[in-house]
């Protein structure tokens, strides 16, 4: 159970003279606050998951590129894609 959930309607409930309503009316605004934080973890899964496949993609073998299933971490991590680009691209740049 999430720890902020737990101490709202743990305060609540052992409060003296509190109605139900207040109960309910706490653990309505912990659910929504746990939809809130939810939403936030899939929208960010959504945008960094493209990122990660592009780093990914950047350290395998030409072998490797159009594999199914997909490979998430290549095995070996070809280090040297990054050197090959950068010198073609220094080469073009200054010819």
């Amino acid at each position: 159970m999430m720890p902020w959930l737990h101490r709202r309607v743990a305060i609540t409930l052992t409060q003296s003279g509190k109605h139900r309503k207040t109960v309910r009316y706490r653990l309505t605004i912990g659910v929504r606050e746990f939809g809130k934080y939810f939403a936030l973890v899939l929208f960010s899964v959504f945008f960094i998951l493209p990122w990660v496949w592009m780093i990914s993609t950047s350290l395998k073998n030409p072998q490797e590129l159009a594999v199914w299933p997909p490979i998430w971490i290549p095995h070996p991590i070809r280090w040297d894609n990054y050197f090959q680009a950068f010198n073609q691209a220094s080469s073009r740049a200054f010819s």
